[in-house]
């Protein structure tokens, strides 16, 4: 049987080859397979096969994969310890790890189900799509693997066309990237309620803004570079009063009359006009609606643009803690 699959477009039913399960030679671990992904920004997919050529046509047959607009990034394992090193020394990969494509039949006759009930169990790692790989289905069949273990898919590899591969990848990705949303939204509204709660039991108004910066800044996941004024209704920018200033902006603390930097001025006034949030690429302006006619405006530069999970998070952290100003 061929050792690789044949160029696209050259066999007529697409067929992804896998040469039968030998163990092959120990040699490269765990690099990355695709140099031209970005690393910080693709998926990670891990392979862990005892066979070298099945990496090298899984990594053939995905490599212009993308999804959701990422390209995929390849890490190889060639046995279950070796899977289990990789995740226990790279913090990045087992916190970011999409998808495992995974062997059964390595250094022992069951190495991929004790890998599966490891990622699972020991580390705890519920969210990455585990899809198994087997050349002798006869060791664990199907409906077996699925009742027995908390795996996502279960494929033969005579079964596997590149048209399959590519899909069922690209499911997996797909569903990772759900539960990811899900937990993070779940996250992102504790946070709101802890800050709320941390923050109504402030007492003075300085530690109050302070901490109005502080939590919107984690809210972010950025560091707190910004300042929160008070303005009076049809105030000029050199009549508001900075009430918390903090990183680069921490010159700009000291009341009223204190200077604003003119970027912010003008975003903040924004704010205050349209009564609502203002989001720009470089930084934020939160709009609290105070009493009296009174706005208070926070505004925060940004490192990168503010994704849509994250400005609810702010709309609903601002509009929620206006009640304490």
């Amino acid at each position: 049987m061929p050792a690789s699959i044949p160029p696209p477009g050259s066999a007529p039913d697409d067929e992804l080859v896998f040469v039968a399960e030998t163990p092959a030679a120990s040699g490269g671990t765990g690099h990355a397979g695709e140099q031209a992904a970005d690393a910080s920004r693709a998926w990670r997919v891990m392979i862990v096969d005892d066979d070298a050529d099945v990496h090298s046509t899984t990594t053939f047959a995905l490599s212009s994969l993308e999804v959701l607009g990422r390209p995929l990034h390849f890490v190889h394992a060639y046995s279950n310890q070796e899977a289990q090193r990789l995740l226990a020394q790279e913090r990045d990969l087992a916190a970011n790890l999409a998808v495992v494509l995974l062997d059964v039949v390595m250094e022992q006759a069951d190495a991929g189900l004790h890998l599966v009930r490891h990622i699972r169990e020991t580390l705890g790692m519920r969210d990455v799509r585990i899809i198994l790989r087997t050349g002798q289905p006869g060791y664990v069949p199907e409906m077996d693997a699925i009742r027995g273990y908390d795996i996502n898919d279960y494929r033969t590899k005579s079964e596997l066309t590149r048209t399959k591969l590519y899909t069922s990848v690209a499911a997996a990705i797909r569903a990772y990237e759900q539960l990811r949303a899900l937990e993070d939204s779940r996250a992102g509204l504790a946070r709101v309620v802890r800050a709320n709660a941390e923050l109504m039991a402030l007492h003075t108004a300085e530690a109050l803004a302070a901490g109005i910066l502080r939590e919107a800044a984690l809210l972010l996941g950025q560091p707190a570079n910004g300042l929160l004024c008070a303005c009076p209704p049809a105030a000029r920018v050199r009549d508001w009063t900075v009430l918390a200033a903090s990183g680069v902006c921490a010159a700009s603390a000291g009341g009223a009359g204190a200077a604003i930097p003119t970027h912010a001025g003008a975003t903040i006034a924004h704010a205050l006009a349209e009564r609502r949030n203002i989001y720009l690429p470089d930084c934020v302006a939160l709009y609290f609606r105070g009493n009296a006619g009174y706005g208070f405006a926070a505004w925060l530069t940004l490192a990168r643009p503010v994704d849509d999970l994250r400005r609810s998070l702010l709309d609903l952290f601002a509009s929620s803690i206006a009640v304490a100003l």
